[in-house]
C-alpha cells in the first residue's frame, strides 16, 4: 500500500500538470482500493479516508489554481528517460516545471535559471527517489536548461 501511494502521487503530479483538466477515478484522492471486476472499486471509504493522499491532491489543486500557466499555458518536454521526467508549462515569461523521479536513486539538480518550489518557495537542489516537484521560474523557457546528476550516496 505504501509503494502504491507513492506511485499514485507521482502519477497525479503528472496528470495535474500536463495540459488539460485532470481526471481521477472516484476515490483515488482518498486511497480507495479495488480488486478484480466486479470489485474493481469498493464503496467510498467514509471515515477511513487516507488524509495524506487527500492533502497531496489538495496541495496540487492549490498550485494549479494559483499558477496562470495551467490556464492555457503551453507545454515543453525537457527530460524523458526511464528514471526522470521533466516538462514545463509556460505563458509569456512565467513557467512551471514538473520534475518526477521514478527511480530509487537520488539526483542532484541544477538549473541555469532560478527555480523555486511552488509549495515552499525554496530552491530545490536534490531530487529525492520516487518523488515529484513542481517548481516556478521566470524567463524564456526556451533557454531553460536542467542538469541532473545521479547521487547514490
Amino acid at each position: 500500500y505504501k509503494r502504491a501511494k507513492t506511485l499514485l502521487k507521482l502519477a497525479y503530479a503528472i496528470v495535474a500538470t500536463v495540459p488539460g483538466v485532470p481526471c481521477i477515478y472516484y476515490g483515488d484522492e482518498v486511497g480507495a482500493e479495488g480488486y478484480r471486476d466486479p470489485f474493481n472499486r469498493l464503496p467510498f471509504p467514509w471515515g477511513k479516508e487516507d488524509t495524506e493522499i487527500l492533502d497531496f491532491y489538495r496541495k496540487i489543486g492549490q498550485i494549479r489554481k494559483n499558477e496562470a500557466v495551467f490556464k492555457g499555458g503551453l507545454f515543453k518536454l525537457i527530460t524523458c528517460d526511464s528514471e526522470l521526467l521533466s516538462f514545463a508549462r509556460y505563458k509569456d515569461v512565467e513557467f512551471v516545471v514538473t520534475i518526477v523521479n521514478r527511480s530509487e536513486s537520488k539526483y542532484n539538480f541544477e538549473a541555469n535559471m532560478p527555480l523555486k518550489s511552488c509549495e515552499t518557495a525554496r530552491k530545490i537542489s536534490v531530487i529525492k527517489p520516487l518523488s515529484a516537484y513542481i517548481l516556478k521560474g521566470k524567463g524564456d523557457v526556451e533557454n531553460l536548461e536542467l542538469d541532473f546528476h545521479k547521487n547514490d550516496n
